[in-house]
């Protein structure tokens, strides 16, 4: 197609073009651009046609928009928590580490709370010389071992730097 047909398509496929425009004039002698013209003549009446006649016989199926959303849940990636919450193996999977979670809170919390304890009660045992700080002095309940490691704690802890 010639640049001359190209600059004034809109034109003459609207038939909008005066009868002696020149690009009238080169459209009658040349068939090159003539055809092509006459091609997008008669593509432009069939798109016309279809498009009319597509509104009026085309409708959807009943359910074609459930079955289409149906299929887009279905494609959906799976996340990995839903295998936890799904699955027979992961929802015991589940249940079991949250035993073990509270049973080791629990063991944690009641460790912490007899080892003051212990410690009250093994340093009550120690009577202390008041002379002597350094040297402690077990009680008749208490072993050789634990009497020397309560003195070597009492001393630690009644220790002055001179």
């Amino acid at each position: 197609m010639h640049r001359l047909t190209q600059d004034h398509l809109e034109e003459v496929l609207a038939g909008k073009l005066p009868a002696g425009h020149q690009v009238t004039a080169h459209l009658k002698g040349c068939h090159e651009c003539s055809d092509e013209v006459d091609d997008m003549r008669l593509q432009n009446a069939l798109l016309r046609t279809w498009s009319v006649s597509a509104a009026d016989e085309i409708e959807p199926a009943p359910g074609f928009y459930a079955r289409v959303l149906e299929r887009i849940e279905a494609t959906r990636p799976v996340s990995i928590w839903t295998l936890f919450g799904e699955s027979f193996v992961g929802r015991h999977l589940v249940t079991a580490s949250l035993a073990m979670a509270v049973f080791t809170v629990g063991f944690a919390v009641a460790s912490e709370q007899s080892a003051p304890q212990a410690f009250l009660a093994q340093s009550a045992s120690v009577q202390m010389d008041p002379l002597f700080p350094s040297a402690g002095f077990a009680s008749d309940a208490m072993s050789s071992a634990d009497a020397n490691n309560g003195a070597v704690l009492m001393s630690l802890v009644s220790y002055q730097g001179r």
